[in-house]
């Protein structure tokens, strides 16, 4: 028999009065209509559940959780939650603190020696808050040449943050999301314990909370969930996808970063209701409230300006109500995790297709179970980042005269790194390293989109002659990149 729908049947667990009202039929109609155009034999897919302090009301998966296969989207599917997993490498971080082996004010060179001495202290908080200033890595390597279909080993990440001479910002005086410091907070965890991020959470975290099929990816012992092959074989995990290029179909992408602390970490709806569950209850640690209010705790900026970053967490407000969230995007996957404290309510989202609303696919499922509750209507809550598409000026290609300004050899030592520029079949091309050319967007005078995020700007020394290029990314605010050789 042809299957049409690939959706499972709701599992109701456990129906809290203050929701009753909106469970049965119709919420699970609801709940369908949010997740439609997952709900195919051809498309990836996404899973939700539904918790009442980490008591699952409602769970439901739709879509494929490997389209090659032909393999459904279940409840059970293991998925990588980008960077949800931060939460859980801050939390690391946190049981540290409790057992007296680092403090949050505690120099960060004190655990990495390798990083430059950039004049201004960035402490432990810093790295945990996102205030740090520190270039992101993931920037760096993507500007570099690298992707992330490589394993790109501890080492490197370490040596290309080494080899930065400038932060983009003083420690303290800015909030800027940075997956640099929760690299440094996992390779700190490493150092401090004498155990790998993934080791560490695995006996202090994951297996105390019954959390069986959890795990960060590359961990240094066989014996946890995940070892520290990329490559290796996981029972019930989802591919990752994207949409192709003018809506042909879906590729798969392998995400291989050989780090942990960013993102990294392979889990399940059931266990992400476990891990939702201490939050009212917690045995971690040395137990009680303790461990909750330092996660939860924030830090000002130097000025007193707040900073609604926690320990890997967002305390925000959505609708009237207080939410604790928090999202993940890398590659072919897209995770959400959104708890409102005050009413014991959470839904957690995780889909393997990457640059989708899922921020969106959980609030709506929020906003069917909390309608009684939320104050404000839904048009004027605040969209998360992944709902808001960027617009582009489109401009000519720049004449032949100005591209041959710019052809020529541009080396970055702060890269380990060649740029290639130059004219081929009348089109300006820009190679980095070894990564295939491409053709850069135009913005405006000197000004390009390098790779459809990152932008590039030729810079002109006193004569008008061309001397070097700047890179701005999101996370990286400026890096030159000088000339060193013209070619004709």
């Amino acid at each position: 028999m042809k299957r049409i729908l690939c959706c499972l049947a709701a599992s109701v667990i456990f129906i809290a009065p203050a929701f009753a009202e909106t469970a049965g039929r119709s919420f699970e109609a609801g709940i369908d209509k949010i997740f439609a155009e997952y709900n195919s034999t051809h498309s990836p897919g996404c899973a939700v559940a539904v918790m009442r302090k980490g008591e699952v009301v409602h769970e439901r998966a739709y879509g494929m959780a490997d389209l090659e296969h032909n393999v459904p989207m279940t409840p059970r599917t293991v998925v990588h939650i980008a960077s949800v997993s931060k939460q859980f490498t801050a939390a690391a971080i946190a049981l540290l603190e409790e057992q007296g082996k680092l403090s949050p004010d505690d120099d960060v060179r004190k655990y990495v020696p390798e990083l430059p001495d950039y004049g201004h202290k960035i402490a432990i908080q810093h790295l945990v808050h996102h205030t740090s200033g520190l270039r992101d890595y993931q920037n760096l390597i993507s500007l570099s040449g690298r992707s992330i279909s490589e394993a790109i080993p501890e080492e490197a990440i370490v040596d290309i943050l080494a080899r930065q001479k400038q932060l983009n910002f003083t420690p303290g005086t800015q909030h800027s999301y940075n997956n640099s410091g929760y690299f440094l907070l996992a390779l700190i965890v490493k150092r401090v314990s004498g155990k790998s991020l993934a080791e560490f959470a695995a006996e202090n975290i994951f297996e105390p909370l019954g959390m069986t099929r959890t795990g960060f990816y590359n961990g240094d012992r066989s014996s946890t969930p995940y070892n520290d092959d990329t490559a290796q074989l996981v029972p019930d995990r989802a591919m990752g996808y994207l949409k192709g290029n003018e809506g042909l179909g879906y590729r798969l992408v392998r995400t291989n970063f050989d780090s942990t602390g960013a993102a990294g970490l392979l889990t399940t709806l059931a266990d992400l209701a476990r891990w939702e569950h201490h939050f009212y209850q917690n045995t971690l640690g040395q137990g009680g409230p303790a461990l909750i209010e330092r996660v939860l705790s924030v830090r000002p900026l130097n000025d007193g300006t707040p900073n609604n970053y926690a320990y890997g967490l967002v305390l925000d407000e959505y609708r009237g109500l207080k939410v604790v969230m928090h999202s993940g995007g890398l590659g072919g996957y897209s995770a959400f995790l959104m708890r409102f404290p005050e009413q014991g309510f959470s839904v957690a989202t995780l889909c393997n297709q990457g640059r989708i609303a899922v921020g969106g696919l959980t609030r709506k499922t929020a906003d069917l179970y909390l309608a009684s509750y939320l104050s404000m209507p839904a048009d004027t809550a605040k969209p998360a980042a992944e709902d808001t598409p960027s617009k582009l000026p489109s401009l000519p290609p720049p004449t032949a005269e100005i591209m041959a300004n710019y052809v020529g050899d541009y080396a970055s030592d702060e890269l380990d790194a060649v740029v290639r520029v130059r004219v081929v079949d009348g089109q300006l091309k820009v190679r980095v390293g070894y990564a295939p050319a491409r053709v850069p967007k135009p913005l405006g005078k000197d000004h390009f989109l390098f790779d459809g995020v990152n932008q590039m700007l030729f810079k002109r020394d006193a004569r008008g002659r061309v001397s070097g290029i700047e890179f701005k990314a999101e996370r990286i605010r400026s890096l030159l990149v000088p000339r060193v050789a013209q070619h004709k």
